[in-house]
């Protein structure tokens, strides 16, 4: 029985096996410096960088996503393909398809030695995203101090805003981000800074139930006892949700323990009310006055019978 070797059409061949055989077309012949100077700066390959230039690499060429071999080298954090690229004329101002410039990956990436020889190079540190986010502000949500550093050292502005009203230090708040605020706040950050209809970060420090934070911001000036729009204070929010580490912190940092809201309840009120046991406790140990009334002209002990904890009203007595 005779034997015939498959035979494979042309267009089931791989790409790579057509280009051996019959050569590889001008237009990928052309494309291929391009396409290796983008590997290149995704890997982090300086020589291979350099050797794609001398080929006739356009240094500014963009891939489907709008990415530049620049965007690409802040995206993944390669700081010496970036000189090159930077060296051999690359763009600062061009976005990809996000909007993003290289600064902007950078720091979202939190490559802090890319966001240096960026700014280094003159990149605007004031550039912003489609959501009005600064490199800062970027930084700030995710980022430690190294990523942070180069970028406090170059803004402008270090309390500017985002679309919707929020600061460096609001978005790290929001992101439980301790050491980002710590950076920030040395920096002369404002504590007092909060969006429009917002309470402020420390407020907003113990709704996120980060106790470091609220000290943090207590330690650099921000208020302890301002109250959000029904009069109750960042101590209140703590005692009504049992948040004895937030609780502990605010009273060392001097929060007013008796101070009543709008319907004339206390922290140890809210406490009782909502049957945290160890909140009580803690507030007592602070000489909380149990015999306080509010506009109901109910105690402490009159809040926590009436809801059912007999326990926490037996502590109250």
């Amino acid at each position: 029985m005779t034997r015939f070797a498959p035979v494979i059409p042309r267009f089931a061949m791989p790409l790579a096996l057509l280009c051996a055989l019959f050569g590889a077309p001008p237009l990928a012949r052309a494309g291929e410096p391009n396409l290796a100077l983008a590997a290149a700066a995704r890997s982090g390959d300086a020589a291979a960088a350099l050797k794609a230039l001398e080929a006739g690499a356009d240094v500014d060429r963009a891939g489907l996503s709008g990415d530049t071999p620049l965007l690409l080298a802040a995206r993944t954090g390669h700081g010496q393909v970036a000189q090159v690229l930077l060296a051999n004329g690359a763009k600062l101002e061009l976005r990809n398809a996000d909007g993003d410039t290289p600064i902007l990956v950078a720091a979202r990436a939190c490559a802090g030695g890319v966001s240096r020889i960026l700014l280094e190079a003159k990149a605007s540190a004031a550039e912003a995203d489609a959501s009005g986010a600064s490199p800062l502000m970027l930084a700030a949500d995710r980022c430690g101090d190294a990523a942070l550093k180069p970028l406090l050292a170059a803004s402008p502005a270090l309390d500017a805003r985002d679309e919707q009203g929020r600061t460096a230090l609001w978005r790290a708040i929001d992101r439980n981000n301790l050491a980002s605020a710590l950076a920030l706040l040395t920096a002369g950050a404002d504590p007092k800074l909060a969006p429009e209809g917002r309470p402020d970060p420390l407020w907003h420090a113990a709704e996120k139930g980060s106790a470091d934070l609220v000290a943090l911001l207590a330690e650099h000036g921000a208020p302890t006892d301002k109250p959000d729009g029904s009069g109750a204070t960042p101590l209140m929010l703590a005692a009504r949700r049992g948040d004895s580490a937030v609780l502990a912190r605010l009273i060392k940092a001097g929060a007013e323990i008796d101070r009543q809201d709008t319907l004339g309840l206390t922290a140890l009120m809210l406490a009782a009310g909502s049957g945290r046991g160890p909140a009580v406790t803690t507030l007592l140990a602070a000489h909380a006055n149990k015999n306080l009334r509010d506009k109901r002209k109910e105690t402490a002990q009159d809040i926590a019978k009436a809801a059912g904890f007999e326990d926490v009203a037996t502590a109250l007595k």
